[in-house]
């Protein structure tokens, strides 16, 4: 696997720039965490949920834990619904901002610094559904979608992993 990255360009920029990848979450010990839990990266392959560019990943930022990715992009893009559920949360959320946080049934997601929000508390929405636009509300310096990948106890995963253009490019395209 390892001479497969090499040759993947934008695979290895991933991979060298922050701690994405399968390959990272083996060496930390959380694919078989993942798998006790019945996640596996096959079973729970997502799309991207907006378009714009790869601007911070999962880990430790600046002393503390950065608990999902971010993705910029200008004010007023769509951002999508990874996979059905329904709304578990759409509001203010301190820090976040303006968020909504979708239940999948097995997993759930969280969309925060939303500029406009488009669904409401329990709610369900469709893969793909736009449930909000790019903003920069709560604690953002500029113009983002922050997205978190949550276990049902709303333990943070990296999102990466579950994504399926990851492997190949940073720029999120829809």
């Amino acid at each position: 696997m390892m001479k497969s990255l090499i040759k993947n360009k934008n695979l290895w920029m991933l991979f060298a720039c922050s701690t994405f990848i399968v390959l990272g979450c083996r060496h930390r010990g959380s694919e078989s965490s993942l798998q006790n839990q019945g996640i596996t990266s096959q079973s729970n392959v997502l799309p991207w949920p907006s378009r714009g560019r790869f601007s911070s990943p999962f880990g430790m930022r600046g002393g503390r834990m950065h608990k999902g990715i971010d993705i910029a992009a200008a004010r007023g893009t769509k951002i999508r619904s990874v996979r059905s559920g329904v709304v578990e949360y759409a509001g203010w959320m301190r820090g976040y901002g303006k968020t909504v946080i979708v239940n999948h049934y097995n997993f759930k997601t969280l969309y925060a610094h939303c500029y406009k929000i488009y669904v409401s508390k329990g709610q369900n929405v469709s893969t793909k559904q736009v449930v909000g636009t790019i903003g920069r509300t709560g604690n953002a310096t500029g113009n983002h979608l922050h997205f978190e990948y949550r276990t049902m106890d709303n333990k943070a995963l990296n999102p990466l992993p579950f994504m399926y253009r990851a492997a190949n490019q940073a720029v999120a395209k829809n």
